[in-house]
């Protein structure tokens, strides 16, 4: 239950630590294993409310009628604890989309979650109705041949290229 009680910059920092020791920091693994981590505490919290109000007398008495415990489960315990599994699953995924910063920490150009990059490409593109058309540094033309540009303000070696006095 340490992700409900730590902040998520924290958790993020401790499980990058731990999978860059392991080599699963830049990895699909590494990043799909972090998210249950975050998110396996919340959906356990989920199921384990719907088993205390479990009544235990319908497990005994299919147990009874169907003799198999892994067709009891499937069929009565499993319909009846259904929604809590579905609810508690919805809920994982909403905690794991609101985890940005595990997704920043753990991604790599190869491996991207939806959360990570949507965060690159709102720091990527420009706002709307705003004055800045780029985003917080200002690259010209010129700037990628190696000359960083002022916005607004032509590089000498570009005027020159063009031909200009």
């Amino acid at each position: 239950m340490a992700p409900l009680a730590i902040p998520a910059i924290i958790t993020a920092a401790a499980i990058l630590g731990v999978f860059r020791i392991l080599g699963l920091h830049r990895s699909l693994a590494g990043l799909v294993l972090a998210h249950v981590v975050l998110t396996l505490p919340h959906l356990l919290s989920t199921l384990s409310a719907t088993r205390n109000l479990f009544d235990l007398r319908l497990d005994d008495a299919a147990a009874s009628c169907v003799g198999a415990p892994a067709i009891t489960f499937r069929r009565i315990t499993l319909s009846l604890i259904a929604p809590a599994v579905v609810s508690g699953l919805l809920f994982a995924k909403v905690i794991s989309f609101d985890e940005p910063i595990v997704s920043l920490f753990l991604s790599s150009p190869a491996v991207r979650s939806l959360t990570a990059q949507m965060w690159s490409n709102m720091r990527a593109t420009p706002i709307p109705g705003s004055r800045r058309s780029r985003p917080c540094c200002s690259w010209s033309r010129s700037a990628r041949a190696g000359t960083m540009a002022s916005p607004g303000v032509a590089p000498a070696a570009s005027q020159a290229s063009e031909g200009t006095p």
